[in-house]
């Protein structure tokens, strides 16, 4: 799953709020906030956010901090991708340029993994995950189809709803190598 973490800089003085973000230990990003300014973060498996006030000449052992960048989301999404995760915690790609045909293969793969659920898309740049959407849709596990319904229909409720989503929808097709298991 994947939790949103909000940040606001209320500052005095010269300090500022130092953000490091890492993956599994290893420092993915760090830049720093001044006074009114913001950023919404996602952490989730691998990933933390570590937050600070410092005074703005600080520097530590992770080194100096991007006063550049400003927030994580600043990146544009160029693909997203939509997986299913089978019973035996396997994920398979699920295909489609629409979210009707990503759906529909979900469906397929359902009627194999009776108790798998259809993941939240997530959204990347440069092969780089940046964020997730919330909603998850669980298979039907022994016959209760209409939690696989309803959960199906929030879950496209979502994704219509973010238009990066929509317009990157396209984007998964077959013209890559999908990364199964």
């Amino acid at each position: 799953m994947t939790t949103t973490v909000k940040i606001d800089a209320h500052l005095g003085g010269e300090k500022e709020v130092k953000v490091i973000i890492t993956d599994n230990g290893e420092i993915v990003k760090g830049f720093a906030l001044q006074d009114g300014e913001s950023a919404e973060l996602y952490v989730y498996d691998g990933r933390e956010i570590s937050v600070k006030e410092v005074e703005m000449t600080t520097l530590d052992a992770q080194g100096p901090v991007d006063r550049k960048v400003k927030t994580q989301t600043e990146a544009q999404p160029d693909e997203v991708k939509f997986y299913y995760l089978h019973d035996n915690h396997t994920f398979s790609w699920l295909h489609g340029a629409t979210i009707d045909e990503v759906l529909d293969n979900a469906e397929t793969m359902a009627k194999e993994s009776r108790c798998g659920m259809l993941c939240p898309p997530i959204l990347l740049a440069g092969g780089k995950e940046l964020r997730r959407l919330k909603e998850v849709a669980h298979a039907p596990c022994c016959g209760d189809d209409g939690k696989w319904l309803a959960g199906k229909d929030v879950w496209r409720k979502e994704c219509e709803g973010d238009s990066q989503v929509m317009r990157l929808v396209s984007s998964n097709s077959n013209s890559t190598t999908p990364h199964d298991g």
